[in-house]
C-alpha cells in the first residue's frame, strides 16, 4: 500500500508482536492495550511486564525507538536529512511524528481505523 502523503511504496518489515519485542512497545493507547499484555493469572491481572517502567526500559534499549523517544520528549522533530540515512524503523516513526506522544514516560503511537480520519 502506498504512503497516502507521497504515494511511495516501501518494503515493510514485519515484527512478531509480543511483550519482548521493542517495536511492540510503541503501542496504541486504547482500551485493548492491556489485553495485549501477558497476564500473571487466570483473573486477567496484568503481569509486571505491562508496567510503564518496563515499557520505558524496553523502548530505551531499542536504539531506533530511543532516538525518536528522546526527540519527542524534547519536542524537537529531527530534520529529514538527519533521518534519511537511518533505519527504516526510525523513518517510519519519524513519518508519524504527529501521532506520537509520551504518556507516563512511554512513547505511544495513536492509531486510527479507516473510519476515523
Amino acid at each position: 500500500m502506498p504512503c497516502k502523503a507521497c504515494a511511495r511504496h516501501e518494503q515493510l518489515e514485519l515484527y512478531p508482536c509480543n511483550n519482548t519485542n521493542p517495536m511492540c512497545m510503541v503501542v496504541a493507547q486504547d482500551q485493548t492495550e492491556q489485553a495485549s499484555c501477558s497476564t500473571a493469572d487466570d483473573n486477567q491481572t496484568p503481569s509486571a511486564d505491562c508496567e510503564p517502567d518496563v515499557f520505558r526500559q524496553r523502548q530505551i534499549q531499542d536504539p531506533d525507538i530511543m532516538s525518536i523517544l528522546r526527540s519527542v520528549e524534547s519536542g524537537i522533530k529531527p530534520e529529514w536529512v538527519e533521518i534519511l540515512t537511518l533505519s527504516s524503523k526510525r523513518k517510519t516513526l519519524w513519518r508519524q511524528w504527529g501521532r506520537l506522544k509520551i504518556v507516563s514516560r512511554v512513547l505511544y503511537l495513536k492509531f486510527y481505523d479507516e473510519e476515523d480520519n
